[in-house]
C-alpha cells in the first residue's frame, strides 16, 4: 500500500494491496470496487483525516529516508512500538521498518550510508538490523512486508497497539486498521485477530510484559486466549523466549510479570529449572529486591523509602544511587544489561545446584560472561556481617574510610565472589528482608545495610586499592626467587600477597617476596 494522501477523509476498497474503489462510506467504496471487480470481496480501510502530530520523528528517519532509492520511499512505513511511543509522548528507543520487495538489501544500504553495522537476524523472513555509528543508542529493524501489502501485514500482527503505522514519506497520517489508537487511548491489550496468539504463542509473554510495562489492562476475551494458548510457549525457539523473559526483567515491575507468567504457568516454560513449588520464595525475594532498588533510584523517592527497612537502606545505601545506577544500566552482552542478571541471579538461587543452573544458562543460549555472572551469584552465601560497636560504625554518610567491615574481610569478599559482588550484596539484603518482614531485628538488619555500605565503598572508591591492589610481583618472578616449580602454592602465595596489600601491610616488592618467603617457610 502507497501513501494514498489524496484520500483522507474517506474510506478506500483494496484487494491485496491495490485500491479499487474508493468513498464517503465503507458501503461506498465496497460498490466502487465490486463495480471494477465483480467476483472478488474487497477489504475496506479507512484513511483519517490529517491530525498534526505534537512530536516529530527521530532525525535518523530522514537518513534512513534519503539512503533508499525513491520507488522504496513512497512504500515504508514506521511500525510496531516506535508508532506507539510517538502517540504517547514516549521516549523512542528502537525504530521497526516494513518495506515491500528485499528488506535486508535496504537495511544494508542504510548501514553503508550511515556508516553502521549490518546484521540478518532473519533472512528466511527478511529481517536486517542496522546499527549506525552516529546513534549508538538506536536499532533499526527492517522487515519483509506481508505480500498482500502493509494492512495485510498490520492485520497480522500481535496487539491491535502494535498494529499501527506512520509513513516515513508522504503526508503524515495513522494507518489503524485495527482501532490500535482507541485501545492506546483506553490502556487496554486487545488481539487483534482470534488466531494472533495461535499464530505465535510467545506473544502470550509478550501480552504480559506490555500490560506491566505500560500500566495497561488486557481485554477479557485476550486474556482468555492467553490462558488458552499459554501451553503453546513450550514450542517457541529458545532464544524467542529468553528474549521476552529478559525484556520482562528490564521492565518497570518485573516481579509483577513474573508473578503474571507464572500464575498462567508459563514461566516454568520460559526459565529452565524454574521450580513452581519454590515459586512464592524466589518471587518474595524478586519482589524485595525491586523494593530495594525503588529506594535507591538516582532520584530519591521519600514515599517509597517511608519505612524503617527501606528507609534505612536509602538513608546509608543512598550515597551510592549515582554509582549503581550506571553500574546496573551497563550492557553485559548487546541486549542486556547487568540489571536483568541481577533479578535473573535472584530467581535461579532457589534452585540450589550451580549444575542445574549452568545447564539453565545454555538452555537459554547465554553468553559464557553472562554464565559467569549468574553462577557466581547462586553461589554465593551472602555478606559478611561484623558486630562492632554502634560507634565504630558508618553511617553510609561519612567520607571514604569509614569501614568497620576489615579489609581483608572485604578483599576476600570481592576475590571470592568475582564478578557479581555488587549483585550479591543487593541480593543479600533482599533475602534476609524478604525472610523477616514484618519481624525484621532492626539491629541486625543495621548491621546488614553496613555492610553494604562497606563494601560498595570499596568497590566503588577504592577498587584499585581495596579489591584489585596493582601487582608488585607475578608467578614466573615468584617462582625464580623461591626457586619452587609451578603449582597451586603459587597462586595461594600470589593470594596472600594481594590481601596484605589491601590492608596495608605490603606495599613495595621486597615486602611482597619477604611475605612469599615466609608463607613458604610454613609450606614447606
Amino acid at each position: 500500500m502507497r501513501h494514498y494522501s489524496k484520500y483522507h477523509g474517506e474510506w478506500i476498497a483494496l484487494i491485496g494491496d491495490e485500491l479499487v474503489g474508493n468513498g464517503r462510506t465503507a458501503d461506498e467504496a465496497r460498490e466502487a470496487a465490486l463495480a471494477v471487480q465483480p467476483n472478488v470481496s474487497p477489504h475496506t480501510v479507512y484513511i483519517p483525516e490529517i491530525e498534526p502530530l505534537d512530536v516529530e520523528l527521530p532525525e535518523i528517519c530522514t537518513s534512513v529516508l534519503k539512503a533508499l532509492p525513491p520507488e522504496v520511499r513512497e512504500q515504508i512505513w514506521l511500525v510496531g512500538g516506535a508508532v506507539r511511543a510517538v502517540l504517547t509522548g514516549r521516549e523512542i528507543e528502537d525504530l521497526d521498518f516494513v518495506l515491500p520487495g528485499d528488506a535486508l538489501a535496504a537495511a544494508r544500504t542504510v548501514a553503508d550510508t550511515l556508516s553502521g553495522h549490518y546484521f540478518p537476524l532473519d533472512e528466511e523472513r527478511g529481517m536486517g538490523r542496522v546499527l549506525p555509528r552516529a546513534n549508538s543508542g538506536m536499532v533499526l529493524d527492517f522487515a519483509r512486508m506481508h505480500v498482500d501489502g502493509i494492512t495485510a501485514d498490520l492485520l497480522s500482527r500481535d496487539f491491535t497497539i502494535n498494529a499501527m503505522a506512520l509513513p516515513l514519506g508522504g503526508v503524515m497520517h495513522v494507518l489503524d486498521p485495527s482501532g490500535g489508537r482507541e485501545h492506546l487511548q483506553n490502556k487496554v491489550i486487545c488481539k487483534v485477530s482470534d488466531t494472533a496468539l495461535k499464530a505465535d504463542p510467545i506473544r502470550v509473554v509478550r501480552a504480559v510484559r506490555l500490560a506491566v510495562e505500560l500500566g495497561f489492562r488486557i481485554e477479557p476475551d485476550t486474556r482468555k486466549g492467553i490462558r488458552e494458548v499459554a501451553p503453546d510457549v513450550e514450542t517457541v525457539s529458545v532464544e524467542r523466549k529468553r528474549d521476552e523473559l529478559m525484556r520482562c526483567l528490564g521492565g518497570p515491575n518485573p516481579t509483577s510479570a513474573l508473578r503474571a507468567l507464572d500464575r498462567l504457568g508459563v514461566l516454568l516454560r520460559v526459565l529452565p529449572e524454574w521450580n513452581v513449588d519454590e515459586s512464592e520464595s524466589a518471587l518474595a525475594v524478586s519482589r524485595t529486591l525491586q523494593s530495594l532498588l525503588s529506594v535507591l533510584r538516582p532520584r530519591h523517592d521519600v514515599d517509597a523509602a517511608s519505612e524503617f527497612a527501606l528507609g534505612l537502606v536509602a538513608a546509608r545505601v543512598g550515597r551510592f544511587r549515582r554509582e549503581l545506577s550506571d553500574y546496573l544500566s551497563k550492557s553485559v552482552v548487546f541486549t542486556r544489561k547487568q540489571i536483568q542478571l541481577l533479578y535473573l541471579g535472584s530467581l535461579l538461587r532457589i534452585v540450589g545446584d550451580v549444575t542445574k543452573v549452568q545447564e539453565g544458562c545454555r538452555t537459554l543460549r547465554l553468553s559464557k560472561v553472562e554464565m559467569k555472572i549468574i553462577t557466581a551469584m547462586v553461589q554465593s552465601e551472602g555478606i559478611p556481617v561484623t558486630d562492632l560497636p554502634k560507634e565504630k560504625r558508618s553511617n553510609g554518610g561519612g567520607a571514604s574510610g569509614e569501614i568497620s567491615l576489615p579489609l581483608r574481610t572485604i578483599h576476600r569478599f570481592y576475590h571470592t565472589n568475582g564478578v557479581a559482588g555488587v549483585e550479591v550484596c543487593l541480593i543479600s539484603l533482599a533475602e534476609v528482608l524478604a525472610a523477616q518482614g514484618p519481624e525484621l531485628n532492626q539491629r541486625e538488619w543495621a548491621q546488614h545495610v553496613d555492610a553494604v555500605v562497606d563494601l560498595f565503598d570499596a568497590y566503588f572508591n577504592r577498587f584499585d586499592e581495596v579489591i584489585a591492589p596493582p601487582s608488585l610481583i607475578n608467578g614466573r618472578e615468584l617462582m625464580q626467587e623461591l626457586g619452587i616449580p609451578p603449582g597451586a602454592r603459587v597462586g595461594m602465595f600470589l593470594s596472600e600477597i594481594s590481601e596484605a596489600q589491601a590492608c596495608g601491610e605490603v606495599t613495595n616488592r621486597s615486602q611482597a617476596i619477604e611475605l612469599a618467603r615466609k608463607l613458604y617457610g610454613l609450606h614447606k
